[in-house]
């Protein structure tokens, strides 16, 4: 958050006296200007009000920040100053009057300045539990207040490079089709155009707010279900690389975590993680909702599947082996911090690896 004077006047204060154990207290409202992180290297910028407070006979006693109002700002960039707008002039008083608050924990952002830098706050201090002092920056920013688009056209664009890890090509007679979220055979996809570009990518013309799947299909390949995540509201362009591979290909990558791979009863995924700025994120811990005795976790750590590695590295990828087919969740964390960066909810089909896209989620 960065303040200053708001353009083009001198600060305005409006203020009123309270009394509280017999001493006078002054609340001053006083005008500022901030900024806040929109994703994708953009910036809102907007105006606010604190309230400060001062006790009569103490001298100028300190300084609390508090929303009063708000202007060119959507909801959800005030995330750092939450804390504090919730429990409004009460706030202000608690420390004088003895005034109660029922806190909501989820309001905790952080016991140390540590904690800070670790939710993406980079320079932020911790002041009564909330990161303050800072624009918030880093890959993980967003966290906490992301806002996804909700309207838009009647289709868009969304494109996504595929390729085979043996031949670092896409897959020979690739043949891909559209399908809905809770269809895991897809036995009614969409009519809807999907097929290699002339840059070798997937492209398909998707739906106002679809949220299913790709199917992509390859003598080459085992099938491959390439979840969006991201409801499509907007053309897309998927940072990450889909790295397909043949069944001969997932059994190596079994052998290499020391168990076997179930390509008749089962199916398997392997997660791409994304930042703040969809780029593909390292650090990521990935959970899964549904396990079975055979169920094993893997990240991929410098193109090799490790099983005992804590996080995803640079390539932002991981997965679990031998899944029951059916309806799954995983949820992304930031390593570092335990902070929650978002779930994605997909579909395990038995033969197949779906590909759920791990990323800072509402």
């Amino acid at each position: 958050m960065q303040r200053g004077r708001p353009p083009g006047g001198a600060h305005i204060r409006a203020a009123a006296n309270l009394v509280t154990h017999d001493r006078p207290v002054t609340i001053e409202t006083v005008p500022f200007s901030l900024s806040t992180r929109a994703g994708h290297g953009q910036t809102r910028a907007g105006n606010a009000h604190y309230f400060r407070a001062s006790l009569a006979g103490m001298g100028y006693v300190r300084t609390v920040l508090l929303l009063a109002s708000t202007q060119g700002l959507r909801s959800g960039d005030e995330r750092m100053i939450s804390y504090s707008s919730r429990i409004a002039v009460c706030g202000v008083l608690i420390w004088l009057s003895g005034c109660s608050v029922v806190m909501n924990t989820e309001d905790v952002q952080c016991k140390s300045d540590a904690d800070c830098v670790a939710r993406g706050f980079s320079g932020a201090t911790c002041v009564n539990e909330v990161c303050t002092g800072s624009a918030a920056t880093g890959p993980w920013a967003c966290v906490g207040s992301v806002a996804w688009p909700s309207s838009g056209g009647a289709s868009f664009t969304y494109k996504v490079t595929v390729v085979d890890v043996i031949t670092m090509q896409p897959p020979a007679n690739l043949q891909v089709r559209v399908c809905p979220k809770l269809d895991v055979e897809c036995s009614s996809p969409l009519n809807a155009p999907a097929a290699l570009n002339a840059d070798g990518q997937v492209e398909a013309t998707l739906p106002a707010g679809f949220d299913g799947y790709l199917e992509m299909t390859s003598p080459a390949i085992t099938p491959a279900l390439l979840f969006v995540t991201k409801p499509v509201w907007e053309d897309t362009m998927v940072q990450s690389i889909v790295p397909v591979v043949s069944p001969q290909g997932f059994e190596g990558i079994a052998q290499a975590l020391g168990t076997t791979l179930n390509l008749v009863d089962m199916g398997h995924t392997y997660a791409l993680a994304t930042d703040c700025q969809d780029a593909p994120a390292q650090g990521v811990r990935l959970e899964i909702d549904k396990k079975n005795a055979q169920t094993i976790g893997y990240y991929m750590i410098n193109n090799a599947p490790v099983g005992t590695a804590p996080s995803t590295d640079a390539s932002g990828s991981g997965g679990f082996l031998n899944l029951d087919p059916g309806f799954s969740k995983i949820t992304g964390f930031v390593a570092a911090s335990g902070a929650r960066i978002g779930d994605t909810s997909f579909v395990v089909r038995k033969g197949a690896v779906s590909y759920p896209r791990v990323m800072p989620t509402p």
